[in-house]
């Protein structure tokens, strides 16, 4: 932002949009455009509303891409003292930021005196997993890292097995965005591994009820296959993160989203 005397700050989103709304709107009094899908949950659009923000839905057809594009029109409408375009897919400070946390997870792991094996991370824009990766590949030359995408939208799972990609809507909306953006370093992901959307909510669900962690249907998704290394692999250090939040979903608690094709009842 340095170096910018901006008029109006806007940003597409789709995950979080709490810490650009709080700062650009709050602290710099900046006007604030979220681009977003239509049919996300209205707690995300009421959090994203209390900031003072603007959201432009747009076609659920076009998806994340269709928000970028609109984006990007937007911007080109407007002078570059008018606007400027905070883009989570190729805005590269989205995985520079990431590398904070995997510095904090490397320092915890040497206190505890922990050689991890495996770090399992869900795949969305990319840059939490390929900013961790990064750090944890640097510090432990053994760990294999395994990337998951939702199954209806995988497009690095397609890359990997020369298949054809194809975005189709699924009910887990931290996973495929349905574009591989420049944050995901390929080369940062051992194996890929796909998710399907009905069992990542189940097994959030069963966290919730057993630990009272309100967690998020993305973190479900590591847990799933954090379940699968731990029964097939003996006495094995797995690092995942948990960067999800129920409350956001109270509105589609049994994990159907009707402005989409997906309506597996999970519940």
């Amino acid at each position: 932002m340095a170096g910018h005397d901006l008029d109006r700050l806007f940003y597409r989103e789709w995950w979080s949009s709490t810490c650009v709304d709080r700062k650009a709107k709050r602290l710099k009094g900046y006007k604030v455009k979220i681009f977003m899908p239509e049919g996300m949950t209205e707690e995300r659009k009421a959090q994203i509303r209390s900031y003072g923000a603007e959201i432009v839905e747009t076609p659920r057809e076009g998806f994340l891409s269709e928000a970028v594009l609109r984006a990007k029109r937007y911007q080109a409408e407007n002078s570059a003292r008018e606007s400027y375009f905070l883009d989570q897919s190729s805005n590269l400070l989205n995985r520079q930021s990431w590398k904070v946390c995997g510095e904090e997870i490397v320092r915890d792991l040497k206190v505890h005196g922990v050689v991890p094996d495996f770090f399992v991370c869900s795949i969305g824009t990319g840059g939490t997993f390929s900013g961790i990766a990064e750090v944890l590949k640097r510090e432990y030359s053994e760990i294999r890292t395994v990337g998951l995408e939702v199954n209806n939208s995988a497009p690095l799972f397609a890359e990997r097995h020369h298949l054809a990609f194809e975005h189709r809507p699924h009910n887990l909306m931290g996973l495929g965005a349905g574009v591989l953006s420049a944050n995901t370093i390929s080369e940062l992901v051992d194996e890929v591994r796909v998710i399907e959307g009905s069992d990542a909510w189940a097994r959030m669900k069963l966290f919730i009820d057993e630990e009272k962690i309100p967690i998020g249907p993305t973190c479900g998704a590591n847990l799933l296959v954090c379940d699968e290394f731990a029964r097939t692999f003996h006495k094995k250090n797995i690092v995942t993160l948990f960067f999800d939040s129920s409350w956001k979903y109270a509105s589609r608690w049994d994990g159907v989203y009707p402005e989409y094709s997906e309506v597996n009842d999970v519940t």
